[in-house]
């Protein structure tokens, strides 16, 4: 009998050992180690702070370096919960520590407060990269960096570094004491509003990248340079003014240009525009210049034009493009699938000449021999429908590939009229003109149509004739 007590209190404490290194270190997973040569950080899974203590600069991370910080496994709910720790939420830099790393907080969505001490000499990596920072705090005693109202700013208040994105504000107007808007300094804010004052010269790459809510831009004539990607996934921006008076920068319809606008830097995602003729100045185009520009469904190209850089059209709405033989190069412009009419003053052999690597470009229809996008489009063909396939599972039909088409749309009814319970889609053209459902009935009689659809140049669909009806009585 003691014996078999004996091994029950063993088991217990073993269980109680166990159970407190699952709690403390959760499953293995280390909560503190190195991150520069002399530099150190521990993660408090009580207080969800991360603290970075020692002596001199951290180790740089990121996807350049190839490195991941150990605590990123710590950074949001969705990956910490796998470990049961909560999410880092304050980042603390204690005396001694000169630098903080590149990248080091990429994966950390949850971060809502950050302590700077005052041996903090060099920020690499964008404090904003989450959505959570509400506040930062830097010590009295640093040289190089200080605070006003949780944003941060260098010492004497030239250079805005961070403005917290979850700051409750509409507006917010830049003292005029700042002569750098850095990197990623407003990254994810829920602003509508950003002033620039006269005292700005430098706006440095993805300044405002992600400030998703912004709508109008002015940029001051006080501005020298502007970076790369600034308003980047800003989905809003409708307009982007510059001062007529600036000597580097123009602007024309909220359009972003270079002084002598020969270089379109951005259009504006949100801009209300479908039809675009680009200017015949213009003699470059940046990379992402036409971003998440859904509204915008056909564009033009001047002769001026030689190349289309790459990414030029990501995430665009663009179904239609006017290319002139001009052009030599289109790069991976990442036109989007919708595109399917591409009008090119060239012969056949000529743009078999030219180098193509926008898959969606090649798989467009291209029209030869035209001077400019026509300025009136034919309906789609009519098509009907040659087969059904009628299941348990599911009810597939074929229809006769349409012309002048973007893709089709499908009606399902067990009205013969279509006048209630339908169900309708779209379908982009392929070569299979086909569908299938699942979702159908059972024991019921459904009437199909189809008809072809391609898009006007202000955006708007335009129709085909419906298909003659066909009927299927599912099983």
């Amino acid at each position: 009998m003691k014996k078999v007590i004996s091994l029950l209190m063993s088991f217990v404490m073993l269980l109680s050992v166990t159970s407190g290194l699952s709690l403390n270190a959760y499953a293995g997973t280390k909560t503190s180690g190195k991150c520069g040569k002399s530099v150190f950080w521990n993660y408090n899974t009580t207080t969800a702070t991360l603290i970075i203590s020692g002596n001199g600069k951290m180790y740089d991370y990121g996807y350049e370096n190839r490195v991941t910080p150990k605590w990123s496994v710590f950074g949001s709910f969705e990956s910490s919960s796998r470990k049961k720790a909560p999410s880092i939420k304050k980042v603390i830099f204690e005396e001694g520590v000169t630098s903080i790393g590149e990248s080091a907080f990429d994966e950390c969505e949850d971060i809502e407060y950050i302590y700077l001490s005052s041996t903090i000499e060099r920020i690499d990596s964008n404090l904003n990269e989450g959505f959570a920072l509400k506040n930062i705090e830097v010590s009295s005693q640093n040289n190089y960096f200080s605070t006003n109202n949780g944003i941060l700013f260098s010492k004497d208040e030239s250079v805005i570094y961070c403005y917290p994105s979850q700051k409750k504000s509409n507006t917010y107007n830049i003292p005029n004491t700042v002569e750098i808007i850095e990197f990623g300094a407003f990254a994810h804010s829920n602003l509508l509003n950003i002033q620039i004052p006269n005292s700005v010269k430098r706006i440095e790459d993805g300044a405002f990248y992600f400030s998703a809510q912004l709508e109008k831009i002015y940029i001051p004539s006080s501005v020298e340079y502007i970076g790369n990607k600034v308003f980047e996934i800003c989905y809003n921006l409708k307009e982007i003014n510059v001062a007529e008076n600036n000597l580097q920068y123009s602007s024309e319809n909220g359009i972003l240009f270079n002084k002598a606008k020969t270089e379109l830097i951005k259009f504006p995602p949100s801009k209300n525009l479908s039809i675009y003729n680009i200017p015949n100045s213009v003699v470059l185009i940046y990379p992402y210049s036409f971003t998440d520009a859904t509204k915008l469904y056909s564009v033009s190209f001047p002769s001026s034009i030689k190349s289309i850089g790459y990414s030029t059209f990501f995430d665009s709405g663009i179904k239609t493009v006017f290319i002139p033989k001009n052009v030599s190069e289109i790069d991976d412009a990442f036109f989007c699938s919708d595109l399917y009419d591409v009008y090119y003053s060239g012969n056949k052999d000529d743009w078999q000449a030219m180098k193509i690597d926008d898959e969606h470009l090649k798989s467009a229809t291209i029209h030869f021999e035209v001077s400019s996008l026509p300025k009136s489009k034919p309906k789609p063909t009519s098509t009907k429908i040659t087969s059904i396939k009628n299941t348990k599972e599911y009810t597939a039909f074929n229809w006769q590939k349409a012309k002048n088409v973007a893709g089709y749309h499908i009606q399902m009814s067990t009205d013969k009229n279509f006048k209630k319970n339908v169900k309708k889609c779209y379908v982009q053209n392929n070569k299979y003109n086909k569908y299938k459902t699942y979702n159908l009935k059972n024991n019921k009689i459904y009437y199909l149509r189809v008809r072809g659809y391609g898009y006007l140049y202000n955006g708007k669909k335009s129709y085909g004739k419906w298909s003659k009806i066909k009927s299927v009585k599912t099983k």
